[in-house]
């Protein structure tokens, strides 16, 4: 779960052990499923950069909240889906965030809300496991059967419109969410959660569909030539998802990136 978290306003983010009575706790004493700890990833961010919605977003869009035993192949009380909030303000998010979820989903959801009490690091071994054993963890995520249910869930929470345009179709101007979108916030992928724009980066282009002359990280850039001619289609890091296509007629001689608003869900900061 920390691989989600690599986004742009996250300070830091470790594996480690919440929940449980005991003070500091090993992998041995939470695996068990006996000393009531939950196995967690422990999150600093910037407010200022995106809110919490975002970071709730992203966990339920990378687990499956609806299981009450555990996750996938891992089971028991140490792998509960649960949210650990540290004032009202977080506590009444996620409540607000798995509510929508729930209902987007059709299905009840199983995710805990708890105060956040004190964290556990866990050890060395445990932190950035998918990146320092990319191939255990290819076959975990695969042969437990967490890829092929994200996907299916991810793709299951959004409308038919989000999943024609993700798939590389195109909505129309002037006839969109975010077109004429003032409101200061994050802009992120609709599949990943993962922010991808500014509203400070946002301007109006003229052209009817969103435009930003600058995104958060690094888009993916595809020749396109559907039309019979080069252009430059945009995707998302994470999910690969179509978002639109990027000109060089920006602002001051810079790039416009001209994006559909069904591929973006937008937080308020």
């Amino acid at each position: 779960m920390e691989a989600p978290f690599a986004i742009y306003g996250v300070i830091d983010c470790v594996v480690g052990y919440m929940g449980g009575d005991s003070p500091n706790p090993t992998y041995a004493d939470v695996c068990t499923g006996r000393s009531g700890h939950v196995e967690v990833v422990h999150i600093q961010y910037d407010a200022t950069q995106i809110p919490y919605t975002v970071l709730v977003d992203i966990f339920l869009k990378h687990h499956d909240p609806s299981d009450a035993g555990g996750q996938f192949a891992d089971r028991g009380a140490q792998y509960a889906s649960t949210v650990f909030y540290y004032d009202a303000h977080q506590r009444a998010c996620a409540e607000s965030a798995i509510a929508q979820y729930a209902q987007s989903m059709q299905r009840p959801c199983a995710t805990h809300i708890r105060p956040a009490m004190p964290v556990t690091v866990a050890e060395a071994q445990h932190q950035g496991y998918a990146a320092s054993q990319p191939v255990a963890y290819a076959q975990y995520y695969h042969g437990s059967g967490r890829a092929t249910a994200i996907q299916e869930q991810q793709m299951r929470g959004l409308t038919d419109h989000q999943r024609h345009v993700i798939h590389g179709g195109t909505e129309p101007p002037f006839d969109n969410a975010y077109w004429d979108h003032k409101a200061p916030g994050v802009y992120v992928d609709c599949v990943s959660g993962e922010p991808l724009f500014r509203s400070q980066d946002k301007y109006d282009s003229g052209t009817g569909w969103p435009s930003f002359t600058a995104p958060l990280v690094p888009l993916i850039e595809v020749e396109d030539y559907a039309l019979g001619y080069c252009r430059t289609e945009v995707r998302a890091p994470k999910s690969s998802i179509h978002l639109g296509h990027v000109f060089s007629d920006g602002p001051q001689g810079g790039r416009r990136f001209c994006i559909n608003s069904a591929a973006l869900v937008f937080h308020t900061i």
